[in-house]
């Protein structure tokens, strides 16, 4: 549940952010092809372990 409110908090951020500098297209750049790419996949594998670690405690 959590990743999935990280996943909309960090897509909303990325376009306020895109939203508010819209001359800033390196910064949009980097922003779309590096940063959010990276944040989905934390938050992917941050989801799983949990999720994992629940699924352990309960056997």
């Amino acid at each position: 549940m959590w990743g999935v409110i990280g996943l909309v908090v960090v897509t909303v951020a990325a376009l306020w952010t895109a939203w508010r500098w819209p001359d800033q297209t390196l910064m949009h750049f980097w922003l779309v092809t590096q940063v959010v790419p990276v944040v989905y996949l934390f938050l992917a594998w941050w989801g799983v372990d949990t999720a994992s670690a629940h699924d352990s405690d309960v056997v």
